[in-house]
């Protein structure tokens, strides 16, 4: 019905509104997409319609394009508890607190008894470390049918920096509950019971997560999981479920003719993380500490390499972005920190950032199409020996 009466009268902004809410339903989003567009353009006003349209620009992973049709809806005084969650989840995963908090204290006034007020509170007070206020705050909530797994899934995280894993492994528990498919809370909880020591319990959960790229290698191996990183094929883009399984391969390779030892790095990960996660750093702090971490190899990269991953697994990118400067510095001709740098930065929303450093890394030889080639790395020395 819309189209011929579109062709006939293409300057109604409402008929082309309601032409991409029929292609959302059929998840036809380029053309969504391009039907909002078009109702903007001739009635800029219709702020609601900049909130389908970030939705849509989402499924098609343009990030930055769906939170600039939020910010423009806010800047229009579109204000909405769901609206104003997504845009301080945004400026949190950029660190920008400060936006953070306005936008916080905006929800707060005009908001202050929705649930999502609360849950948004907690998330802002986790990201900034104040940690016993972000468990009250969510604790507060009680349970809500809209909700739950949010709800249970922030607490998990604010257990993880709290150190406190076994309830963690109950929020995830409770997580999977709602959702038995999650990958992601199946990944966390997998990980979480490793490092209680219930192995037959992660091999149980870790069944579920070969879908969703996201255990590392070492981890599956210890499982007993059927998924080889070894017999990927990195090369055909469909396989690059995850990239930074692009680093963890890299890593094994490496590890192959270094008699720093995968296992010992394997062992790094199986250690509880918790104090890394909790605590601030600057950028000579984190990296001597990892050093110190590792004292008969503390000249050798792999061990950054390798902790700059478990960062990004673990979602710190900010961790990983200050290992991975600093060991840049002292090794710049090894691309695979310039390539996690871009990969940092892609996580954190800076496409230009991500750019320049994913460009410095294929000029220095990182090539994704052709993964396995480590010819052009000079590693240090303990590298280079090969173990008796």
């Amino acid at each position: 019905m819309l189209q011929p009466f579109l062709a006939r009268n293409p300057n109604v902004a409402l008929g082309w509104a309601n032409l991409g809410i029929a292609y959302y339903a059929r998840e036809e989003f380029d053309l969504a997409v391009e039907s909002f567009q078009k109702a903007l353009y001739l009635s800029p006003e219709l702020s609601n319609i900049r909130i389908y349209l970030a939705d849509a620009l989402n499924k098609k992973g343009r990030f930055e394009d769906a939170i600039a049709s939020l910010e423009l809806a806010h800047d229009q005084g579109y204000s909405t508890p769901e609206l104003l969650n997504i845009l301080i989840k945004n400026y949190l995963h950029k660190k920008e607190f400060n936006v953070a908090r306005q936008i916080l204290q905006e929800m707060q006034h005009n908001f202050n008894d929705h649930i999502l007020t609360k849950i948004t509170s907690s998330c802002y007070n986790r990201d900034i470390g104040n940690l016993n206020q972000a468990l009250m705050e969510i604790n507060s909530v009680g349970t809500n049918a809209s909700y739950d797994y949010d709800i249970f899934f922030i607490k998990s995280t604010i257990y993880s920096l709290l150190g406190n894993i076994e309830e963690k492994v109950k929020c995830l528990r409770y997580c999977l509950y709602i959702n038995p498919n999650d990958g992601i809370a199946a990944t966390n909880l997998t990980n979480s019971l490793l490092k209680l020591g219930c192995i037959e319990k992660a091999k149980m959960i870790g069944k579920i997560t070969p879908e969703y790229g996201k255990l590392l290698h070492d981890i599956k191996k210890e499982l007993g999981l059927d998924e080889k990183l070894e017999q990927m094929d990195l090369s055909e883009p469909d396989k690059e479920k995850d990239e930074r399984l692009l680093l963890l391969y890299r890593l094994l390779i490496y590890g192959k003719s270094c008699p720093f030892g995968i296992t010992e790095l394997l062992q790094s990960w199986i250690e509880p993380i918790q104090q890394e996660l909790k605590d601030t750093y600057d950028s000579m702090n984190l990296f001597r500490r990892i050093k110190l971490r590792f004292p008969k190899r503390n000249n050798c990269p792999l061990p950054m390499l390798f902790t700059g991953i478990r960062f990004c697994f673990a979602g710190r990118f900010d961790l990983a972005e200050i290992l991975w400067k600093e060991s840049l510095e002292e090794w710049p001709y090894i691309p695979d920190f310039s390539f996690g740098l871009g990969l940092v930065y892609k996580e954190m929303l800076q496409a230009d950032q991500s750019n320049k450093f994913i460009q410095i890394s294929t000029k220095n030889g990182f090539d994704k199409n052709d993964i396995k080639n480590t010819s052009i790395v000079l590693l240090c020395s303990c590298c280079l020996e090969r173990p008796i």
